[in-house]
């Protein structure tokens, strides 16, 4: 960049597959440095108290592993959450019985799906994906077949409702 932050030529890339989060080049350009964040995020439970705070002691970790969780939703009855995770390289979409049990993926993509929302009878699922290179909603079977997608276009469509 000029001193007034104007580019000069085009952009170099540097490397490829570092997830490097921040950069710094040395003034020669000849070695840099960078960083690598790495978050971890679970689903807890709790019950509800109705004679005050929930102590954090009635808490137990419902999801565990090496994963970031962004959204998640409850089913009406009660039985299920639904969550986007990267558990298996990227983010997807998992369905877990509140009553335990391992995690299904209901999407198996290689662009990422976020934001998981049961409709309001349980039999469907609306989520958003950067399949097209933009957000769009999609919605699926509970079990995660029948896919559809429900919006296309340049603009951002995501956490549908």
């Amino acid at each position: 960049l000029t001193p007034d932050l104007t580019p000069q030529g085009e952009p170099t890339r540097l490397s490829t597959g570092l997830g490097a989060y921040s950069v710094s080049l040395t003034a020669d350009a000849s070695r840099m440095a960078y960083s690598i964040l790495r978050l971890r995020s679970n689903v807890w439970v709790a019950p509800l108290s109705r004679d005050g705070p929930t102590p954090s002691s009635a808490a137990r970790q419902f999801t565990t592993g090496a994963q970031v969780i962004e959204a998640m939703d409850v089913s009406d009855d009660g039985r299920w959450l639904l969550y986007d995770s990267n558990r298996l390289g990227n983010q997807d979409i998992f369905k877990q019985s509140l009553d335990g049990g391992e995690p299904v993926p209901l999407t198996r993509e290689s662009a990422d799906d976020f934001g998981p929302t049961f409709s309001p009878d349980g039999r469907e699922i609306a989520f958003y994906s950067v399949r097209n290179g933009t957000r769009d909603l999609f919605v699926m079977d509970a079990d995660g077949r029948n896919l559809r997608q429900v919006t296309a276009g340049d603009g951002q469509d995501y956490f549908p409702d």
